[in-house]
């Protein structure tokens, strides 16, 4: 997985038929070099709390 971190900061966006315009979410001081292992982790978090799985990116 290639991720290139410039800020512990992380914007989320959750479209869904109750938010068709989009619930957005900001979470402050993630780590700073995140594992492979810690985004799939915290991926299947925000899953849980939106209740629906996410569109993998291609």
């Amino acid at each position: 997985m290639l991720h290139n971190v410039k800020s512990t900061k992380l914007q989320v966006t959750l479209i869904d038929g109750n938010h068709p315009e989009g619930l957005i979410r900001v979470f402050n001081n993630l780590v700073a070099q995140p594992s492979d292992e810690q985004i799939a982790s915290f991926q299947t978090i925000l899953e849980g709390l939106a209740g629906v799985p996410s569109k993998k990116p291609p």
